[in-house]
C-alpha cells in the first residue's frame, strides 16, 4: 500500500522493473517500494504548483516530472537527484509525460487551454532540444464559429488528446494519439530535422 498520508497524491510511475513507484504531489516527488509500500527516498519542490505528470524511461532509472507551471525536470529514478536537463514551459496543466521506447526522447502531450487546441512537445534527452507540434486539426473537426472581434476561426469544444503510443518498427516513426471523443489518428513522426522542427504528418488512418 503506497499511501501518503500529508498530501493528496496527483500522479504516479512505476519503473520498468516494477521495483520502484513514484509518486507526486504538491509539494514534493516521493519514491516508494512497490514490495513492501516503505517511503524509500522524498524530495520537495520549490515550486509549489504541483506535480501533474511523471513517467519513468523505459530503458533506464530516468523519472520525468511535470509541474503545473510547464517546467519538466528530470530524475535519477533510484534517488531522486537531479538530472542536468530541465525543461520549461514543456507542458500544460492538462499534459501527460512519455518517453520514447528507445528512451532518447521525453514527449508531453495535451491540450492547450491557452491557445485551444493539442500540443505534443518532444525533448533530446542528450541534448536537451526541444521542439512542438501543434495539433490545430481535429481527425472529425468540430464546426467552426467566427470569434467576435478576432477576425480568425476557431473550432468549439475541441476533442482532446488522451493518449499516445509509438509504433515497435526499429526507427518508433509512427504514434498514434487517441482522442476524448473517442477516435484515434495515426501519424508518422519527424525529429529534429535540418530545420530543427518536429512535425507529425497524418497517414490519412482514422480509427
Amino acid at each position: 500500500l503506497v499511501q501518503d498520508k500529508f498530501e493528496k497524491i496527483s500522479a504516479l510511475a512505476f519503473t520498468p522493473d516494477g521495483a520502484l513507484i513514484a509518486s507526486g504531489s504538491k509539494t514534493k516527488i516521493t519514491l516508494w517500494d512497490a514490495q513492501s509500500g516503505s517511503e524509500l527516498r522524498t524530495v520537495s519542490l520549490r515550486n509549489l504548483s504541483g506535480v501533474c505528470t511523471l513517467a519513468f524511461s523505459p530503458t533506464e532509472y530516468l523519472l520525468a516530472s511535470g509541474i503545473h507551471n510547464g517546467t519538466v525536470r528530470l530524475w535519477d529514478g533510484q534517488n531522486l537527484t537531479p538530472h542536468r536537463s530541465t525543461l520549461m514551459n514543456f507542458c500544460d496543466s492538462d499534459s501527460r509525460l512519455k518517453f520514447s521506447p528507445d528512451g532518447q526522447f521525453v514527449y508531453s502531450y495535451g491540450y492547450n487551454p491557452n491557445v485551444r487546441y493539442n500540443v505534443v512537445r518532444a525533448a533530446s534527452i542528450k541534448t536537451g532540444m526541444q521542439a512542438r507540434a501543434s495539433l490545430k486539426e481535429h481527425p472529425h473537426p468540430q464546426p467552426s464559429a467566427i470569434e467576435q472581434g478576432q477576425g480568425h476561426t476557431a473550432a468549439s469544444s475541441p476533442s482532446r488528446v488522451a493518449d499516445m503510443a509509438f509504433s515497435n518498427d526499429s526507427d518508433h516513426s509512427r504514434l498514434v494519439l487517441g482522442y476524448s471523443d473517442g477516435s484515434a489518428r495515426v501519424f508518422s513522426r519527424q525529429l529534429f530535422s535540418e530545420e530543427v522542427d518536429f512535425s507529425l504528418c497524418s497517414n490519412g488512418l482514422v480509427v
